[in-house]
């Protein structure tokens, strides 16, 4: 067997991140040549050699996952975890040389996996705690800021545009899922959830990501921006949310807003 280097590295790679093992990966190779280029010994057999770099790369992925997913490890427990690590990883290998990203369709798998017939909440979990990981690793961007607004002449206040921060996001929730992200932290044990929709706003400010519950109203304001209506727009559909004093919570809303750093001053609003 006469491999280029690229040829050897592939199919060693292939080898060391076969989801149903080595030895089954070794069954699909001509075994002598694989002899050839991989040399055992006494103490170690080249099944051995193989299987000490793969078992490596997958304890480098479940140790990343579990950074990434605590308060999902924590639910689970470790023995499940491997487990569900395992079958995903088996669907989804990691195809970046980044650790980054390898986790990032585990809650979309959760969703579709058995343990949700019995956890119906986990997938949303993993949801939340994958888009506090995008949230921090956003983009940087100028924020909006109040001096920003005080440009803009009282006339096209109606036509402004605004933009949610790109290190910014809104989760609707049909669980409180966020209740079980302490604890994690904590090393305390999860209080049962019962359903009830919720939705969670996470931003990242001065490179800490926080996050809050939203009310009906400003999740409609957020979702609204979100989309680029126009602030006229904004003020018409949650005006009715908020009664006679909707004019005070819409401005409260904004400065809480700019606050936080939630809105974009590099949009195509001209202020």
């Amino acid at each position: 067997m006469e491999l280029s280097l690229r040829e050897l590295q592939g199919l060693l790679k292939r080898l060391i991140i076969a989801p149903d093992g080595v030895d089954a990966a070794l069954m699909r190779v001509h075994r002598d040549g694989i002899d050839r280029l991989i040399v055992g010994g006494p103490a170690l057999e080249v099944r051995q050699r193989l299987e000490i770099y793969a078992n490596g790369y997958f304890r480098r992925l479940l140790d990343c996952l579990k950074e990434d997913y605590p308060a999902t490890l924590a639910v689970i427990g470790e023995d499940a975890f491997r487990t569900l690590v395992s079958a995903y990883l088996a669907e989804h290998p990691s195809d970046s040389p980044s650790v980054l990203g390898v986790g990032r369709l585990l809650p979309e798998f959760i969703i579709r996996h058995p343990i949700a017939s019995h956890l119906p909440f986990l997938g949303e979990l993993a949801r939340l705690e994958r888009t506090l990981i995008e949230v921090f690793h956003a983009a940087d961007a100028p924020a909006l800021g109040a001096m920003d607004l005080q440009r803009v002449p009282a006339e096209a206040w109606p036509t402004l545009r605004l933009s949610l921060h790109p290190a910014a996001a809104m989760l609707d929730c049909e669980w409180p899922v966020d209740e079980l992200l302490e604890p994690a932290d904590r090393g305390r044990d999860c209080a049962p959830l019962e359903p009830r929709a919720v939705t969670i706003v996470v931003w990242r400010q001065n490179d800490e990501v926080y996050r809050r519950r939203v009310d009906r109203a400003e999740r409609t304001a957020l979702a609204l921006i979100r989309q680029t209506a126009t602030f006229g727009a904004v003020c018409e559909a949650v005006a009715p949310l908020l009664g006679a004093s909707a004019a005070d919570e819409i401005k409260s809303m904004l400065l809480r807003w700019l606050h936080a750093g939630l809105l974009w001053s590099g949009n195509n609003q001209k202020c």
